[in-house]
């Protein structure tokens, strides 16, 4: 009989231990159903953050997008402005430009008497 209760206590360690193996492992499965809850909702929080970076780039974009043509629009009317400018200029520089022979002309006239004279006015 030393062999059955030999053996008895052996079964009774071994049911011992798988009870234990099967808590420790119940208990494993827990931890990591929980930890792959944790996963999941980082990875749901990551894909929204994706999604919003994903819709702020091509925001960003399309702002840039309007920053340029914007840009191009003024350099073009900078330019404009400044090609009639130039024009205007040249036009002023150039009536005075006549202006200034005209003038030079009346004066030349009058000194050497091809032009108006004053009227004399007789006193009293």
């Amino acid at each position: 009989m030393d062999e059955s209760r030999w053996m008895l206590f052996c079964l009774a360690v071994l049911a011992l231990c798988g009870v234990v193996v099967t808590g420790l492992a119940l208990s494993l499965m827990g931890e990591v159903r929980r930890t792959l809850g944790c996963w999941q909702a980082m990875a749901t929080e990551c894909q929204a953050t994706a999604k919003d970076a994903r819709r702020m780039l091509h925001r960003v974009h399309r702002l840039l997008t309007a920053g340029d043509h914007i840009v191009a629009q003024v350099e073009e009317t900078v330019h404009r402005v400044c090609v009639a400018a130039e024009d205007v200029t040249g036009r002023v520089l150039g009536v005075r430009d006549r202006l200034q022979a005209f003038v030079t002309r009346l004066r030349g006239n009058h000194r050497t008497g091809a032009g108006s004279r004053p009227t004399n006015r007789r006193a009293g």
